[in-house]
């Protein structure tokens, strides 16, 4: 006995078929993402890559070693803001541009496009969101390179001291006709505003040179060394032979002061600790008892 099938009957209504000619289109009078939230979308993109990250990381530390290297090596005569903006922008002129290209290439690099253009079909809000973004990164980098240009001329800054108070009317003058005019004069002095108020540069002083007498209390019974001038300041001159003063310059960065003699200088300093001295002068004994 054959039995009939149940038949399943279909209750939804057909779908329309797609009138012949017609496209499917996108509204384009819908409101679309706030430019400022595209901007903000961009800007993130930059660093949610390791390329991106790397390069604004890279920016940012070619500016710190580019301010270091010149405090080190640079004259004294060059050490002025110009020279050190000027230079800070010569690497970052070739890096923002590559940060631009990241920008364009990582729809397609990190396969963002599809969502990108699906969230904003509007492709020339998208193209206008990114090159604001390239701007905002060229506008930071600038500001990096400031930063870091102002930090190194403030740290490079100097003052002229009078001491006779009837030579103080010309010295404006004088430095006019004489000397360098840092364009942010302000800036560059308000360290040395610190320095001279409430007596600090007094207390730096004394500390220092309370230190380089510790240092020559400390060494000064050391068989082999001499400390060959009274110590007035924050500086003690003494002779060592020439093998520990190498041995001890690997660790403790000091001058020869003369090559002939075996004299050498060592400098105390404002931050110098107690420790610092004790440490020292503990090297030098031991760097002697070897020698001996």
């Amino acid at each position: 006995m054959n039995a009939t099938p149940p038949t399943m009957t279909d209750t939804s209504a057909p779908a329309a078929a797609p009138t012949s000619g017609q496209v499917a289109t996108i509204d384009t009078n819908r409101p679309g993402v706030p430019m400022s939230r595209l901007i903000a979308v961009e800007l993130r993109k930059l660093v949610n890559t390791r390329a991106g990250l790397w390069l604004v990381l890279a920016i940012g530390l070619v500016s710190l070693l580019i301010m270091t290297a010149m405090l080190i090596w640079a004259e004294d005569r060059d050490l002025v803001f110009g020279n050190i903006f000027g230079l800070m922008n010569i690497p970052t002129g070739f890096l923002l541009p590559v940060l631009a290209i990241l920008l364009v290439t990582s729809e397609w690099g990190q396969r963002t496009g599809l969502v990108t253009f699906t969230l904003e079909p509007r492709r020339s809000r998208v193209v206008v969101a990114k090159l604001a973004t390239a701007l905002v990164a060229a506008v930071g980098a600038m500001l990096t390179a400031l930063g870091f240009g102002a930090l190194g001329n403030l740290l490079a800054g100097e003052c002229v001291v009078v001491l006779n108070p009837d030579a103080v009317s010309s010295i404006v003058r004088l430095r006019k006709s004489s000397m360098q005019l840092a364009s942010k004069m302000r800036f560059v002095s308000a360290q040395l505003v610190a320095l001279l108020s409430d007596e600090l540069w007094l207390r730096n002083a004394q500390h220092s040179n309370a230190m380089a007498q510790r240092l020559e209390a400390s060494v000064r019974d050391i068989p082999g060394v001499q400390v060959m001038r009274p110590v007035q300041a924050n500086a003690v001159f003494a002779t060592l032979p020439a093998d520990v003063t190498h041995r001890l310059q690997q660790t403790y960065p000091f001058y020869t002061w003369d090559e002939s003699t075996g004299e050498v200088r060592w400098m105390a300093s404002f931050d110098t600790t107690e420790n610092d001295i004790d440490d020292f002068a503990a090297a030098i004994a031991r760097e002697m008892s070897r020698q001996s």
